[in-house]
């Protein structure tokens, strides 16, 4: 087990072609190892009276024994238990997290809206009415696709001046901003000063409303 381990260590501190895979093969050794141990501690049937030192140490393995198997079946039962639960909460809405924000950003913003976010965040929206600055997908209809993506990239840039994230957002008439944890962070500044309502929505998503 310690052999298998040393490259899985040792590519903590330098790169190794496939060095964090050692770990399943470490693990292998160690389950073994428990498996020899709690063997090892198991008493063993005979016929012949046993001493109390022999007594002590019977019941003591029988103890260790026990410990070990039930401390194991309770980590294993109460992960299967919690990803069960986290099942069953997929269950009750079998909606994936794309469809849950998208239907809110255009309950929220309306049909006459207009979104600004990363097309990957974006592209479910149209469906539920608003239109978006950016498409994830080719569209033939969209001829300045490309210059579209830029903007939105260059908008979510964290160097990106005030003066140039309004001048983007004014050419293509933006009502609203969508974004998620890191842009959220990066633009942060910029939507504290011009950014107005700010709805929570699925999965981590935000929406601001522009003054």
């Amino acid at each position: 087990a310690l052999s298998m381990a040393a490259p899985f260590i040792g590519n903590a501190f330098v790169p190794l072609p496939l060095g964090h895979r050692f770990i399943l093969l470490t693990v292998f050794y160690l389950q073994v190892a428990v498996v020899w141990v709690l063997v090892a501690a198991s008493p063993r049937r005979t016929t012949t009276p046993r001493t109390w030192n022999e007594k002590l140490s019977a019941w003591g393995g029988s103890l260790l024994v026990a410990v070990t198997l039930g401390l194991s079946a309770y980590i294993n039962i109460e992960d299967t238990w919690r990803e069960f639960s986290k099942m069953h909460a997929r269950a009750q809405d079998a909606r994936s997290a794309f469809v849950r924000y998208a239907e809110r950003v255009g309950q929220i913003a309306g049909p006459d809206a207009v979104v600004l976010g990363d097309a990957m965040l974006t592209w479910p929206v149209p469906t539920f009415g608003p239109r978006v600055v950016a498409l994830n997908h080719e569209n033939p209809l969209v001829e300045d696709r490309t210059a579209r993506l830029e903007a939105v990239d260059l908008f979510l840039n964290r160097r990106t001046s005030d003066a140039e994230r309004l001048r983007i957002l004014d050419h293509f008439k933006v009502t609203h901003v969508l974004v998620k944890d890191k842009q959220e962070r990066q633009i942060s500044d910029f939507l504290d000063k011009h950014g107005g309502k700010r709805t929570k929505l699925p999965a981590g998503h935000r929406l601001y409303e522009l003054d």
